[in-house]
């Protein structure tokens, strides 16, 4: 991330615009800044220049505070699907898979109106090695991160969080699994060679978000499709999946991280506001699915006057 386009502070707006993600909208290429809707000024993340940047960041923290005992990143990732088309994305593309893209972006991915007149994105004839190429990027960072990290103080621990939705978590770029899990074998998106993105194995401690109001598989079963609401994080669609549960996802998390990593299930408390009951049923199955627990965040906790309800949640589920 390099700007709150809400305020239209940061990075991409003070010293380096060129570095924003240009995201291939139903109306075009056009700069993160210039599109409505979004408030996260997201970064080209393939741009050299752009991971040096935030290296710099990570090793003056590890630096100037020995004794730190870790370093957790978030928004490691791609806007969406729809970035990064830049020139400089495309080059970078070819050179990695050997090809030349003579019809840029469609030949990635191309817009096409659904039976009711909205845009739809499709894939084109290079998507999957696009996916497989954007993937890379984010490992091939994951990985330099650890050995800065740890030349710096071994002791520190590195940990990454991201949203546990795996199935659709690609469009943004990311493979947080296990390289002993093969998703071509489960996914149509996923090519043989994706599995190799996967950089779980680099981690000390992973948080994956759990973000659903459903806690079981057999609440998401009972849904009407016009009941489906809340979902509106990076990547996340209105089917009735099994994984659009606490429960599901955890056990979809597992399958897929095969212990490379400690798993830490992370709830967003304000998606279980005036329902302190289905709160205090998320944080157990949490608890019992994972590793260990990631409130989203504190703050809801106070507003909401739930400490007791935590404490009670953690007790019932460590009995």
């Amino acid at each position: 991330s390099g700007g709150h386009m809400s305020y239209d502070k940061g990075i991409i707006y003070d010293e380096h615009p060129e570095w924003q993600s240009m995201n291939y909208t139903s109306e075009g290429i056009r700069p993160i800044t210039e599109i409505d809707g979004k408030y996260n000024g997201m970064l080209n993340p393939a741009l050299p220049e752009v991971q040096e940047y935030q290296m710099n960041i990570i090793r003056e923290v590890v630096k100037k505070y020995p004794g730190l005992e870790g370093i957790v990143l978030d928004r490691m990732r791609y806007d969406g699907i729809t970035s990064d088309f830049s020139q400089e994305s495309k080059k970078m593309f070819e050179e990695y898979a050997g090809v030349e893209v003579d019809n840029f972006p469609q030949d990635i991915l191309y817009w096409e109106e659904d039976d009711e007149g909205n845009p739809q994105w499709k894939p084109g004839p290079h998507f999957k090695k696009w996916v497989e190429w954007r993937s890379m990027i984010i490992h091939d960072f994951a990985k330099r991160v650890r050995q800065e990290i740890k030349e710096i103080d071994p002791d520190v621990v590195y940990g990454d969080y991201t949203g546990a939705w795996y199935p659709t978590y690609y469009e943004v770029g990311v493979n947080w699994a296990s390289k002993q899990y093969d998703p071509s074998k489960d996914y149509d998106w996923a090519n043989s060679a994706y599995q190799q993105t996967g950089y779980a194995g680099y981690l000390d401690l992973y948080m994956g978000g759990l973000y659903f109001e459903e806690v079981t598989i057999e609440e998401v079963r009972q849904l009407n499709q016009d009941n489906v609401s809340g979902r509106n994080e990076p990547g996340m669609t209105q089917e009735r999946a099994d994984w659009y549960s606490v429960e599901g996802c955890a056990d979809l998390a597992n399958k897929v991280l095969k212990d490379a990593a400690p798993f830490m299930g992370s709830l967003y408390v304000e998606q279980y506001r005036g329902d302190a009951e289905q709160f205090k049923k998320a944080v157990r199955m949490a608890n019992k699915k994972t590793d260990g627990l990631m409130i989203f965040d504190a703050v809801h906790l106070i507003d909401y006057n739930w400490w007791q309800e935590m404490e009670e949640a953690l007790n019932q589920a460590n009995e």
